[in-house]
């Protein structure tokens, strides 16, 4: 399709200039859309609960969930949602890692009757190693220190990211109530 534009060089003149290119178009349809979306999903979050939630943490892959009913029992490697536990809020919510009320996404890394073991440098969930521990987060804060061989209760389970080697989760605050847990994460759109 051509449109009538004005030449930049020559003053009055006008020649013929195509329309932008698709891949532009649908740019700027993503641009006007996307927002209007988000916008549209907060207000079922404000009216019917917590339903939807963004994670723009690297912890997880980052996109939008849909906070689905367990629906039964939990499954190891599982994403879930869940509040933070108290041990945990002065440092999630005191370092502004998230707003306050925010929830975790994590994975279900064991559940109970398993068992994981953290020591000075290293995360093991059944004897299988996991990932490092850190002293300190990426401020240079410290870090809970959570040493030692546990078993996961009844009732709990331990969380964990395998999406980065720093993430702050089980094998900082230990073994999470299931009673917690808001839902399943479903994704619905993944940036990452």
């Amino acid at each position: 399709m051509n449109y009538i534009c004005k030449n930049p060089g020559s003053g009055n003149e006008t020649h013929h200039c195509t329309f932008p290119k698709i891949s532009n178009r649908r740019y700027l349809i993503w641009v006007l859309c996307v927002p209007l979306l988000l916008f549209a999903l907060q207000l079922v979050n404000l009216s019917l609960g917590k339903l939807f939630y963004i994670n723009l943490s690297a912890s997880e892959p980052r996109g939008l969930y849909w906070i689905a009913p367990l629906g039964g029992e939990l499954k190891l490697g599982e994403r879930v949602f869940f509040e933070v536990p108290e041990a945990a809020r002065p440092y999630v919510f005191g370092r502004q890692w998230l707003l306050p009320g925010a929830l975790l996404l994590k994975e279900v890394g064991a559940l109970p009757g398993d068992t994981y073991q953290v020591n000075d440098i290293s995360f093991f969930i059944n004897e299988v190693y996991i990932g490092p521990v850190s002293s300190v987060d990426r401020h240079g804060q410290p870090l809970p220190r959570l040493r030692g061989f546990f078993r996961v209760p009844d009732g709990y389970f331990l969380p964990i990211s395998q999406q980065i080697p720093n993430s702050f989760d089980g094998r900082y605050f230990g073994a999470v109530p299931i009673s917690l847990i808001r839902g399943k994460a479903v994704p619905i759109l993944l940036i990452d």
